[in-house]
């Protein structure tokens, strides 16, 4: 019982907040986000419908291709558009990340310490000789 709290402890909640921090990838998006904020030209990326605007080229930033997508993959049809709103998204993504995380992996734990215990109650079993004792 120890040993499977000591598990869902490290593997199920400290794994998961481990992996759920900012990654390089997070960080370098943000980034260019900002970038094509500073973008004059992005400021219609900004302010009109999702469905009026039309793809631009990929860029590392400037070219407002990271707000354009952050938009599409965001379901975003709330204009004007700004950082604050991405962060929290983006935060609201972490989350749900983490969540998912401590479900699986509290769930791997679990079932792991089930699946021992049965295997020890069945040794137990076949080394009585198959009969329960009185």
């Amino acid at each position: 019982m120890v040993l499977t709290a000591l598990a869902f402890l490290g593997f199920g909640l400290l794994f998961p907040i481990s992996q759920s921090g900012q990654t390089s990838g997070n960080i370098n998006y943000r980034n260019s986000f900002i970038r094509d904020l500073g973008n004059p030209r992005c400021s219609e990326y900004l302010t009109k419908p999702f469905r009026e605007l039309k793809e631009p080229e990929f860029g590392v930033g400037g070219t407002c291709w990271h707000i354009y997508t952050s938009r599409r993959f965001e379901e975003q049809d709330v204009y004007p558009y700004s950082l604050e709103q991405y962060d929290k998204k983006s935060r609201q993504h972490q989350l749900r990340f983490l969540a998912e995380m401590v479900a699986i992996c509290g769930g791997v734990v679990l079932f792991l310490s089930v699946t021992l215990y049965g295997l020890g109650l069945l040794i137990a079993w076949i080394r009585r000789g198959f009969v329960k004792p009185v």
